[in-house]
């Protein structure tokens, strides 16, 4: 909608992000959506804005084809980074994973946040030298 003030989005279906968003956002801003809404329901406060206090980044996994993910494990390498908050992997050995086109069809995810850019950047190149570690087995090579 246009207003006065410029356009604002109207939400229908308003909802908590759900997945990591919200650790992502307290790692970055030391707040999140769940803490803003607890505090405006019981004392009435309202945060206008955000300030970003530490570079933080969520690095989904993608698989490059669908079929059989034979060494999940590799992924536990992202535990070892200087900016390693969380590791999500949806699948374990031997299932069937189909190969990801969106948000739905990922293999996972990681949580990243460190006290620089720097190291967050590298951290983020050696997860995806990690995640190309990954074997998926084409169907009917299993």
């Amino acid at each position: 909608m246009l207003t006065d003030d410029g356009p604002r989005l109207i939400e229908i279906a308003a909802r908590l992000d759900g997945g990591c968003a919200q650790q992502a956002a307290r790692l970055a801003t030391g707040d999140c959506q769940i803490d803003r809404a607890v505090r405006h329901h019981l004392d009435s406060a309202f945060t206008p804005g955000y300030e970003i206090v530490r570079p933080t980044r969520v690095v989904w996994l993608s698989a490059a084809n669908s079929g059989t993910m034979s060494n999940a494990e590799v992924l536990d390498a992202a535990r070892e980074l200087a900016s390693f908050q969380k590791l999500a992997c949806r699948y374990p050995n031997g299932s069937r994973v189909p190969k990801t086109e969106d948000l739905f069809t990922t293999l996972g995810w990681v949580l990243l946040s460190a006290p620089d850019q720097e190291t967050l950047d590298q951290d983020t190149k050696r997860v995806r030298e990690i995640e190309a570690k990954v074997v998926i087995d084409p169907p009917g090579l299993v």
